[in-house]
């Protein structure tokens, strides 16, 4: 999986991608690119441990 930061107009959003090079998805839009690297942190460290909900 390849993770990466993308500009949109004035603001950023995270891209995940997986390895085939599809896109997986993406964030909403942030403001600074900090707030950007911060959603990456968050998500790496949360991610493993989070619950999944089938709701089809």
């Amino acid at each position: 999986m390849r993770i990466s930061i993308e500009p949109s107009g004035s603001q950023f959003f995270v891209r995940f991608k997986g390895n085939n090079g599809e896109i997986i998805a993406n964030t909403e839009r942030y403001t600074t690119k900090a707030s950007a690297q911060n959603a990456i942190r968050v998500i790496q460290s949360e991610a493993a441990s989070a619950p999944v909900t089938d709701n089809s």
